[in-house]
């Protein structure tokens, strides 16, 4: 199923988040761009600019995707998700530059090994000499 809500430029504010993420995003509904979010960092709810019509239509999205343990503030639940994903995403993209980063299956989510070189194939073998079991991020992130 493809997904019908989707943010595309993206923008942390390091220095103003306190308690959440600070971010501001454009939102997009089936490839059509219907509005901005945001959100200030400190601890509240994000922020919309959006069409009525359209925020009814993205939360009601929001409400199919969220587990059934979210009772209310769906669309927050859902924005924050793809927010930090795509943030996740850059970060790897920014450090798998200039050198290897790769997980081995035991380590807790979010933990990688690096190899200060830039990945090529004489890491790649390496790698899979030691660990042959390892999944190299470089070869995963888009």
């Amino acid at each position: 199923m493809k997904q019908r809500t989707t943010l595309k430029n993206i923008k942390e504010s390091p220095g103003m988040s306190d308690e959440t993420i600070a971010f501001s995003a454009s939102v997009y509904l089936d490839g059509k761009r219907v509005g901005t979010a945001r959100n200030r960092g400190n601890g509240g709810c994000n922020e919309y600019a959006i069409a009525h019509e359209h925020l009814q239509e993205l939360e009601a999205i929001a409400r199919d995707l969220c587990p059934e343990d979210i009772a209310y503030e769906h669309l927050d639940y859902v924005v924050i998700g793809l927010v930090t994903t795509e943030l996740d995403r850059q970060w790897l993209k920014r450090h798998c530059r200039k050198k290897t980063l790769y997980r081995l299956p035991d380590m807790p989510e979010g933990q990688y090994r690096q190899i200060l070189r830039p990945y090529d194939h004489r890491v790649r073998a390496y790698i899979r000499e030691k660990y042959p079991d390892a999944t190299i991020i470089n070869e995963v992130v888009a």
